[in-house]
């Protein structure tokens, strides 16, 4: 593990590194990840290239707790469809909406 930070800032000469005191945090994770990728070019060409990603402990968890109350919701409507009384099934959901909100959701990325 380790973190991740995204700064951003004027250059005062052009080329060279802004100065501390010009640069803005953007994001910073004391959690996350670098690796390289695969970016593809004209086939049969491609490059590796280095990506760096933010993630954070809380959102995994509660993820994993919806991930599971899915699952389970799922199991008792198979059972339901292959026999089992409907009464007898447990369904789970949130009781706070707010777990849905609390995990950001980009449909073009991953969400952690």
């Amino acid at each position: 593990m380790g973190g991740f930070s995204l700064s951003i800032g004027k250059e005062v000469v052009p080329g060279e590194q802004a100065p501390p005191e010009n640069m803005r945090l953007l994001e910073r994770s004391e959690f996350g990840n670098t690796f390289l990728e695969e970016e593809a070019l004209e086939k049969p060409n491609y490059r590796l290239v280095s990506r760096s990603v933010n993630w954070h402990p809380r959102k995994h968890a509660l993820a994993l707790q919806l991930i599971a109350m899915s699952i389970g919701n799922v199991i008792s409507w198979a059972l339901t469809e292959n026999g089992e009384p409907p009464d007898s099934m447990h369904y789970c959901r949130p009781t706070d909406h707010g777990s849905f909100e609390a995990i950001p959701i980009d449909p073009h990325k991953t969400p952690f």
